[in-house]
């Protein structure tokens, strides 16, 4: 089907892999590394975009000739000027902070990431697909995440090798305890959903910062938190106002209970952790 998104471009085309082709010769894709390895990416259009892509990979993407150096990789810079440009806005308004937001700003209330671009184009995509909800999330950390590059884990693991903690700034996140995510995926695969967006984020914000001085305490231990930048880099967090209203019962775990979880399962597996993995941050 086509929906016309603003007054100028259409949405024409969704591919299986979740790109976004406008009428105008714009597309828009929303990958991860090895979605974006599989992709036929050889399409004539005028403008190719690319989110949701560890900078790591752009190297990979660059030599394999996916994507052409000068034109697919979005920074933070650059996808500020697209989302005002697909959204007909002054760039200073779609450069809002992006805090707290609630599923029907998501699109309109933005913050100069990849990762709102990224949402932006999700929250489109599920509105023509039936049967289909989008969960939200704004962060979330849990065992059998990557503990040599995700922050809570990375700052528990730091911490059992004696090792001071690390951040570039500090941010807002919706943390989530990866075990409250269970509740609500089971809910809507047994329930129909009254809207096809949800923000699956708990009561309160956590700062890195904040995060960093509870693994300390919890912990036990104080080998000192380094911050590269001072002040508050991007936030990213959402509401979960409308979650709530339709699950009234939920609960999320308080971080402090969650993060002497991980210290106890990391404990455990201490013999599995590599202390050189930790000395460099990726």
């Amino acid at each position: 089907g086509t929906q016309g998104l603003d007054g100028e471009t259409e949405l024409i085309e969704f591919s299986t892999f979740g790109d976004m082709v406008f009428s105008d010769g714009t597309v828009i894709l929303s990958y991860n590394e090895g979605e974006m390895m599989g992709a036929k990416s050889n399409v004539d259009v005028g403008r190719l975009y690319v989110g949701n892509i560890h900078r790591y990979c752009a190297r990979l993407l660059f030599e394999k000739k996916v994507v052409t150096a000068g034109t697919a990789i979005i920074d933070e810079d650059d996808s500020i000027s697209i989302l005002a440009d697909i959204l007909g806005e002054e760039e200073e308004k779609v450069a809002a902070d992006n805090r707290l937001v609630r599923e029907e700003q998501i699109g309109t209330h933005v913050g100069t990431d990849e990762h709102s671009l990224c949402k932006y184009t999700q929250y489109q995509r599920i509105q023509h697909i039936p049967n289909a909800v989008n969960l939200n999330i704004f962060g979330i950390f849990g065992k059998y995440e990557d503990w040599e590059i995700r922050f809570i884990s990375n700052a528990v693991c730091k911490t059992l090798f004696d090792l001071p903690i690390t951040l570039r700034q500090n941010r807002r996140f919706s943390y989530l305890y990866v075990d409250d995510l269970m509740p609500v995926l089971d809910y809507f695969l047994s329930h129909p959903a009254k809207y096809k967006c949800y923000n699956v984020t708990p009561d309160n914000e956590l700062e890195l910062l904040e995060a960093a001085q509870l693994v300390e305490r919890l912990g036990g231990r104080q080998n000192g938190i380094c911050i590269a930048k001072e002040g508050y880099g991007l936030n990213y967090s959402g509401s979960n106002a409308r979650l709530k209203a339709e699950m009234p019962g939920l609960t999320f775990t308080p971080p402090a209970e969650a993060i002497t979880a991980l210290f106890d399962y990391y404990t455990a597996h201490l013999e599995k952790l590599d202390k050189s993995l930790l000395l460099h941050d990726k």
